[in-house]
């Protein structure tokens, strides 16, 4: 996975997000805001910021599991991505 790709993406879509509230074109701002939550991108690095940069990464959560590996991150995000 390139995540700097996915980053980059998240990023700049943020950013037309708060030209266009600048701009108070709040049309346009309400449909950036709907496909960044509903962007595939955004879901990866939300899941990756939990699993791996996350300073409680080591702290079991609700399902009592911790310090997810590469493998458990993927089945997370398959998992997440099909509901």
């Amino acid at each position: 996975m390139d995540w700097n790709t996915v980053q980059k993406y998240v990023t700049k879509l943020r950013q037309r997000i708060y030209r266009a509230e600048q701009q108070n074109k709040r049309r346009r701002v309400r449909k950036l805001q709907r496909l960044l939550l509903r962007s595939k991108a955004n879901l990866l690095l939300s899941i990756r910021r939990v699993t791996q940069q996350n300073t409680g990464k080591r702290t079991p959560g609700v399902d009592g599991l911790y310090g997810l590996t590469i493998k458990r991150t993927y089945q997370a995000i398959s998992t997440t991505a099909k509901t």
